[in-house]
This record gives C-alpha cells, structure tokens and sequence, in this order.
C-alpha cells in the first residue's frame, strides 16, 4: 500500500503535509511543531472540474514561506500549484507529459537544489523517467528523457528517491527490473553522469533489494541510501560521498531487523541520520547513526502503532524529528522526537491527526493509466492451534508476465515446523494465478524469506482483466507431512472457495481494485489468512 501523504519544510518549526481526499482533492495542513496550524484540513481542489487527482502529491520548499506542489490527475498529465505572497495560485496549471511517453503512470518526485530551482520527476507510460526543470524563470520547453532501468523489460519497479546534498547537484537513486539498485548524478559542470547522453546509468554497488530506496543527506558531499534486501526483509544501507561509496563499495551495509515496508529517512544534525521502517507486526521501528554507530543495531526502539504504509520523516530544526504516518483507519498520526525525549512519550498512543473534513484520506483506486505492476499483500498469515510461527507474503505482477512471490515467515517458539504457503489470484475474467513455497523454522534458524522469480505469459495476455479488479485469496499450514499434497489441497480449496465468491449468485462482494487484498479462506486445522 502507497503512503499517501506528503510534506515539506517552508520555514523552522513548520511541516506542510498534503494528501488526497475521498473527492479526488489535494488537501493541506502545516504542524507548527505542538499543533496543527489550520483548524481543518484546506481543499487545494482538483485540476480541473471531473479531472480528480491520482496519486500522491509530491511537494518542496526553495525559499521561505514558498511552496511548489505537483500530482497526477485522471487525464494522465502533471499538475502544479504553488504557494507565495501568502496566497495558493489561483487554479492548478498544467505541466503536460512527454507527448512520445502517452502519460505518466506513476507517483511524481519534486526536488530543489538552490533557491528559486525546482526539478520534477515522474515515470511515463513508456516506462522511462522524465524530467522537467525550473529555472528561476521558466519551465524547460519540453519534459527530458533519463532512461529506463537495466534488466528485464527495462521497467522501473518504483519511483526513485533523489536527494539533492549540495547548491546544484541532485543524486537519483532508483530499483531496476533485476532488483538491484541504480544510479544518476547532476551537477552544472558535467550535466547527467554517467553518460553518454542522458539516459545512461550505473549500478555501481551490487545488492539487490525488495523495496524501493529512500535517500537523505546531512551534509555537503554525503547522501545515505536506504533499501530492504530481497534475501531477508532486512535493512541495508550505504553512503555516498560524490566520490566513494561507504563503508565498502564491495555491497550494501547490512543493519539487520525485519520489515514490511520502504523504509524513511531524515538527517536532523551534521553527521547524523534517523531511518524507521514498519516492523512485521505492523509498529514502526526506528534506528540512528550517531555520527560513530548505530544507536540501536538490534532495532530495539519500537514507536508503536499500527501502520499500513511507510512513513514520513522530516526535520523542521536541529534535533528535531517529526513523523507522520497513515494509520489502519487512514487517518493521519504523529510522533516527534526532540534530542531523545519523544512526544507523544513512547508508552503512549500516537497523536490523532484526521483527515479531510474529519474523515480519512484514500490511497487512489484509479490509476491513471493502466498500471505496468500491480502488488498484493497478504498481512500477517497466523495459525490455527496456537503454532508459534506466521509471517506475511507479497506478489507482484509486471505487464510483461513477471511475478514475483516473496515473504517472511517467523519462528517465535521454541518448536521447528516445515510449512506451506500457498497465495491464489482471481482475474475479473476468472482466470487463475497461483503461487507456493514451502520452507522450515526453528528456535536455531528462526526466519525463513523467500523471493521467487518467474514469468507466466498468461499475465501479460490477461493484463486487463487483472487491472479490471482481483480476488486474493492465501493459506498456509504447519503440517510436516507430505508438504507437497497438503498444498495442493490447500490450492484446490482456496480456488472453490474463491470462485464460489466470485462468480456466485452476486451475494458476495464486488472485485476488489488493482492490488488490494481479498480474502484469507480459513481450512479446518490450517492456517488462514488474515486480510
């Protein structure tokens, strides 16, 4: 599930956070740093009548008291509203999209590397990245092609994280098709490195990763990275100076735990940076380099909360830390952290923040274009009887018939258990997706992750029916006998039991969207999913 709130920093003390309302608007409010400055969350409309926002809005500061916002409508094309002398533009104008790229399809990126610049990303239908730039005057006459990503099909499997560590310098960090993690610098002596042209990249570190990367920098010359591995759900991390990559260009630093979600950073003092990631049981877990270690390397600080989506994590000051996140309700909640005093304490509920006119914000369940992926999770799947081990299980489809079925299934007893998990996706047509792995745990080894690989050409010739709406259904079981039979049964049942659901006599419910979670079929003496 996509975060759908952003924020930005316009002055000390003050976040600016934007999402999308139930009505297809963006929404703003700012926290004055102990309150919400608006008394209700402001309407920034839609782009235009009937043409509602999309995906997340995406928003920066370049100068004080000044605020640019971009997001995607329902026509495909790119949007921007600013606020300046006290006031928002009074409609939002048009930044189009590339006429060769027929759109964009993806959740646009704003940055700005010195005063009055700002650079906007986004990913086209035709899977590149583009880019548009102001100039302190001007926009560019034309969005700017940087390339596609190595590997299968060339697809980006999420937008990038950009960081921008210096006056005209912008870093892009960016997950390819192979998983692994891609580079592209700017600066205004050498343009778009590597080159030639500008749609070249490099992959200069080797690992490969499970989810998207996020970027922060505390300091001229210095960007960290970010990412969970693909192997293990676990947080990795590496520096980059401009010119060497630390602490070893070898791979990524692993920094252990076990998460669910892409991770975010901030940096609040020089030498320092605070990354937090929601844990598999749904809290947020926080970690910090100190400026000589890491403050919790067994990512014993959990924040508490329950929590669907990555957060977000912004510095308004020195020592200041503000995170906001989307609660199981998508409502929005906050934490601080001054120096190491937190607030709300840590051994209270988080700060209720809202939502548009008291209600919540949405994650968009209409893409602008069809989507070239789509992702369904499972949650936690638990056990009948009282077996000490569960986890949660991802799939990821890809328009050109790659799937990719991953999860992480933990032993938290003192037993060892062999177990099965066996996913099945439903098409709006009925055709039938199904997915397995079978692995063990035990009090010696007590986490099993998997990511598996595959292509099926059945994805890509029934693209549109599995865009059209899905049924997910998912089961798992702790049975050591003849693993192999009791997945097949499990298969055969959740295909009936899902297929009574879907093309019943219309009592059951309606498909869910591209991506969303269906149904966890129970099985007598079974494990059974949770949605």
């Amino acid at each position: 599930m996509n975060l759908d709130l952003i924020a930005a920093t316009t002055q000390l003390s003050r976040v600016d956070l934007f999402g999308i309302g139930t009505d297809g608007a963006v929404y703003h409010n700012a926290w004055s740093g102990n309150a919400l400055m608006l008394p209700a969350w402001e309407s920034l409309g839609t782009s235009k009548p009937g043409n509602r926002f999309v995906t997340t809005p995406a928003a920066v500061s370049w100068g004080l008291n000044r605020l640019d916002v971009v997001a995607i409508a329902a026509d495909n094309q790119m949007y921007h509203n600013a606020w300046a002398s006290g006031q928002w533009l009074p409609s939002w104008q048009t930044l189009g999209s590339p006429g060769s790229a027929g759109g964009f399809n993806n959740t646009p990126i704003i940055v700005s590397r010195g005063f009055n610049l700002l650079d906007v990303f986004c990913i086209g239908m035709d899977n590149q990245l583009y880019h548009m730039a102001w100039d302190g005057t001007a926009w560019l006459q034309a969005w700017e092609s940087l390339g596609s990503a190595e590997g299968a099909a060339g697809l980006w499997n999420f937008p990038p994280a950009i960081a921008c560590w210096g006056p005209r310098r912008i870093d892009i960090f960016a997950q390819g098709a192979n998983h692994s993690m891609c580079h592209k610098s700017w600066d205004d002596q050498n343009g778009w490195l590597p080159g030639p042209g500008t749609t070249s990249w490099e992959s200069p570190v080797p690992g490969q990763f499970y989810s998207p990367p996020t970027a922060a920098s505390w300091g001229e010359q210095r960007v960290d990275v970010f990412a969970l591995g693909v192997e293990d759900l676990s947080m990795r991390h590496v520096g980059f100076t401009g010119k060497a990559w630390l602490p070893s260009q070898a791979g990524f630093e692993p920094l252990g735990g076990g998460f669910f979600s892409k991770p975010a950073s901030a940096s609040r003092n020089p030498n320092t940076v605070d990354v937090v990631a929601v844990g598999l049981n749904g809290q947020l877990y926080h970690n910090a380099w100190t400026g000589s270690a890491w403050e919790f390397p067994e990512w014993t600080q959990s924040l508490g909360g329950q929590f669907l989506s990555p957060p977000i994590v912004v510095s308004s000051g020195p020592n200041t830390l503000d995170i906001f996140g989307l609660g199981t309700d998508m409502k929005m909640y906050h934490r601080s952290v001054v120096a190491d005093s937190w607030s709300p304490p840590l051994t209270q509920p988080w700060e209720l923040l809202g939502g548009p006119s008291g209600g919540s914000f949405i994650n968009p369940t209409n893409p602008p274009v069809p989507p070239n992926r789509l992702d369904f999770d499972t949650g936690w799947i638990a056990f009948a009887g009282g077996a000490a081990v569960g986890g949660p299980a991802h799939v990821t489809l890809f328009s050109n018939g790659n799937a990719e079925f991953s999860g992480r299934f933990h032993d938290s007893g003192a037993s060892s258990y062999k177990y099965g998990v066996v996913v099945g996706i439903i098409d709006s047509k009925g055709n039938k997706y199904p997915f397995q792995h079978t692995g063990a745990v035990s009090a010696q080894s007590r986490d099993d992750a998997w990511n598996t690989l595959t292509n099926n050409p059945n994805i890509t010739t029934n693209w549109s029916a599995l865009v059209e709406g899905t049924f997910i259904g998912y089961q798992a079981t702790e049975k050591t006998n003849d693993i192999g039979a009791v997945l097949a049964d499990i298969w055969d049942g959740i295909l009936e039991a899902l297929a009574k659901v879907f093309v019943g006599s219309g009592d059951g419910p309606p498909p869910y969207p591209p991506g969303n979670t269906g149904y966890g079929i129970p099985s007598s003496g079974q494990g059974s999913g949770v949605p």
